[in-house]
């Protein structure tokens, strides 16, 4: 494929970037180059300088790297955001344009038209606001961390170690067994997304939808944590595991036989088990049934799958468990000062970025607490060119032990794995309540959409005053004020927030459902961009054709919906890292010379929402794919449970 190029030719970047090195600075000082989405960049500049120190979490995501004497930064992921609401959110005054049509080819020689060059100046000079409000924020370009959750970072690690008792404490509770540590990995699992399949493709109408204030915060201030080293102990049944995971914070690896789900709640993702395949059969991902299931699970997760599954026998193989008690006062008061902030700020105009600061830090706790301290290593072999991933050297034991060593560590990686137990722990809450009388229909992470919201008034009030008893219950423990998690007095943290109704609402699994709401048509599918352009060449404007059969999308919103290229705004990102060279010709018809060591290729992709066989097959209630032979029978009327005697 003929490659795309960036907006500055190879030629005319080496020249300019040499330049910038020979004018720049002296020795032991850095020129930092802010661009966002560097890892776009990176795949063009690799071939033709040698990198030195770079960082990344992630192959072709370098976080920073060196030219030189140029520190290259990526501003996206200090940010978090598109460079468009980047600019929107720092109240930049050069807001993006749509001056600039990429899918004209250009090279050095094509010349930009007035509109083109507003576009390009206005990204510049956008980016340039939003660094030197971060450098006003911190004191110079050198204390601005590299990303987004390096703020929440700095901020409770001097809360925490301003305690000279603190490290000592929290050394106590670290490991140094890599068994153990590996378990912990095994048993962190995310957030719960995923639709009723008694539901999925029916428009249902009139849905409540409901969901929790700062769900990940409010947990970590109701719940008890792991205070104490993990000890193994011998378990021989289910009642043991029971007992003591209600008891202690408990890490549990045991083999469950003849599992079968007992309602259309399934908790167990099959990408975290291993299980017996001839036997399985899943729910979009989600294992309903199987005659051996091993399973990694916390003790929350354990009381949790239990609700949802029966089995014949369990074999215990590894069980861990730990004192419980609430999270360090320092880190419940960070929560709150994060919480303070963004109630009490909210909505006065003055305020703003002050409030998106303490929104932008509750939120980045959360990410903070569940960072693995110990990940395979990233690297870019700069001889070969070539991205490397290796932790096969890596000496666990030896790491765990600078963890404990390391004076400004103020984590335990097992207090993350349990805020995500004990936030699914909470949904499970709602969605089991709401799915005896056949009302739940769809969950995301600290949401749910439910019918007939009125006859759960109560549940949702008594829920909500259980977990004002349980916040309360951990400020009076470490003496905090109570009115810290209600600062407003109409804002408690924690609690269900009715969020309004939808005329329309339609889930086919998890992360793909639409509704109307205020008469307007919108959805939500993982991969494909939900805007609508000024162009009308988008995904919602496609869907929303008024020719008489899908007026409002729901209809057209079903298996099989297919999203043309000309409409998806979805590119495909292909990385070339071959030698290209050719004669080019613009789409004015200039001619000049090319030569890329590695690229990016973007293409307009078209969309086509696909069912996989497995979940098709599942929702008709067929035990075995019938490969080859199944049709688009999918229209939006198939639903309720399988059976399968």
């Amino acid at each position: 494929p003929t490659p795309v190029l960036t907006n500055i030719t190879s030629i005319i970047l080496k020249m300019n970037i040499n330049k910038l090195i020979f004018l720049s600075l002296n020795d032991g000082y850095k020129l930092v180059v802010y661009v966002h989405n560097l890892g776009y960049e990176f795949q063009f500049l690799k071939g033709h300088f040698t990198i030195e120190k770079l960082f990344a979490r992630e192959k072709r995501r370098p976080m920073y790297f060196s030219i030189g004497q140029l520190l290259f930064k990526d501003s996206l992921i200090l940010s978090g955001l598109s460079l468009d609401k980047t600019l929107k959110e720092c109240n930049s005054e050069h807001l993006k344009t749509d001056g600039l049509d990429y899918s004209k080819l250009r090279h050095s020689e094509t010349p930009l038209t007035d509109e083109e060059l507003e576009y390009c100046e206005n990204d510049v000079l956008g980016l340039n606001d939003f660094i030197r409000k971060e450098m006003n924020k911190n004191g110079d370009i050198s204390k601005i961390p590299t990303t987004k959750t390096g703020y929440v970072r700095r901020y409770v690690r001097n809360k925490c170690l301003s305690n000279p008792k603190y490290g000592t404490e929290l050394r106590e509770q670290l490991t140094t067994d890599p068994k153990i540590f590996d378990l912990m990995r095994r048993c962190f699992s995310g957030a719960y997304t995923h639709g009723n399949n008694t539901k999925i493709g029916i428009v249902c109408e009139d849905v409540g939808s409901y969901d929790f204030t700062s769900s990940y915060p409010a947990v970590m201030l109701r719940h008890k944590y792991p205070c104490s080293r993990f000890n193994r102990l011998t378990i021989i049944g289910a009642n043991d595991l029971i007992e003591l995971s209600t008891k202690y914070c408990t890490l549990i690896h045991a083999t469950l036989y003849k599992l079968r789900a007992t309602n259309s709640i399934h908790t167990l993702s099959k990408h975290k088990c291993h299980y017996d395949t001839e036997s399985l059969i899943e729910d979009n991902g989600k294992i309903v049934r199987s005659d051996v299931v091993e399973v990694f699970l916390t003790g929350i997760d354990f009381l949790d799958l239990r609700k949802c599954y029966e089995y014949e026998s369990i074999q215990v193989h590894d069980f861990y468990y730990a004192q419980k008690d609430y999270l360090p006062k320092e880190i419940i008061n960070c929560i709150l000062d994060f919480y303070v902030g963004k109630t009490t700020l909210k909505g006065i105009e003055e305020k703003k970025e002050e409030y998106l600061v303490s929104k932008g830090m509750l939120n980045a706790i959360y990410g903070m607490m569940v960072t693995n301290p110990i990940a395979p290593k990233v690297e870019f072999n700069d001889t070969l060119k070539e991205w490397e991933v290796n932790d096969s050297d890596m000496d666990l034991q030896k790491e765990l032990v600078k963890i404990i060593a390391n004076k400004k560590t103020f984590l335990n990686y097992a207090w993350g794995i349990f805020v995500t137990a004990y936030a699914r722990h909470e949904l499970y809450d709602g969605i089991l309540t709401t799915i005896k009388d056949d009302d739940f229909i769809y969950a995301d992470t600290d949401s749910m959409k439910i019918l007939n919201y009125h006859k759960y008034d109560k549940y949702i009030s008594d829920y909500n005053f259980r977990v004002l008893c349980e916040i309360n219950a951990c400020l009076d423990h470490y003496g905090i004020d109570r009115s810290r998690a209600n600062p407003t007095g109409d804002a408690q943290i924690g609690i269900w927030d009715f969020e309004g109704t939808y005329e329309q609402f339609k889930t086919l699994g998890a992360k793909r459902y639409a509704y109307v709401k205020n008469g307007e048509f919108k959805f939500t599918v993982s991969g494909l961009p939900n805007k609508k352009s000024k162009s009308g060449l988008d995904a919602i404007n496609w869907i929303c054709k008024d020719n008489g059969t899908h007026r409002y999308g729901m209809d057209y919103f079903n298996n099989k919906m297919h999203i043309p290229a000309t409409h998806s705004n979805k590119l495909t990102h292909t990385y070339i890292d071959k030698d290209f060279e050719c004669i080019m010709t613009d789409y004015l018809g200039n001619k000049c010379y090319v030569h890329e060591y590695s690229y990016v290729h973007l293409e307009p992709q078209e969309f086509t929402l696909n069912f996989s066989e497995v979940f098709l097959n599942y929702l008709l209630g067929i035990d075995q794919p019938q490969n080859g032979i199944l049709e688009d029978i999918f229209s939006g009327k198939v639903g309720g449970l399988p059976t399968y005697e």
